[in-house]
Order: C-alpha cells, then structure tokens, then sequence
C-alpha cells in the first residue's frame, strides 16, 4: 500500500481533512498526489540538484491525470 493511500484514508477518517468533498471523491487523491510532486519540486530547489535522496515519489504509482494539472500550472505560471 502507497504512503498516498494511507493518507487518503486517514483524511476520509477526520473531516476537518476533507469536509469541502465527498469522502469518496477522487479529489482527495488528486491532491496528494499534486502535494507529493509539489514537495519534490521544492527538494529539488532546495538541493539545487535532482537527489532522490531528499524526496520519494509517491505521486509516480498513480495516473499521470492526478498530478498533471499541478503541473501544467506550475508551467504556465512560469511563463
């Protein structure tokens, strides 16, 4: 099991985690998922250099749609 998925599963189980969505709603997942790439990102920048060392990407296990949005953002935003 995904350190992700135990995640959604302890944010369905407290509602001051999720309680803008459904506790069946994909959304949850989308966003760990984004905040998973998200921190990586940060490692990285922190780093100055790609060092697995620093983070872990839990986001890769799941469809590329969850974490895209974050960054396509992230992208755009640049530009």
């Amino acid at each position: 099991m995904s350190i992700l998925s135990i995640a959604r599963d302890h944010a369905v189980n407290h509602e001051c985690l999720d309680s803008d969505v459904a506790p069946d709603s994909e959304l949850i997942m989308d966003s760990l998922c984004q905040f998973d790439f998200l921190t990586g990102i940060v490692a990285i920048g922190d780093l100055g250099t790609p060092d697995s060392r620093a983070f872990y990407t839990s986001f890769a296990r799941f469809y590329s749609s969850r974490t895209e949005p974050i960054v396509v953002r992230l992208i755009e935003d640049l530009g």
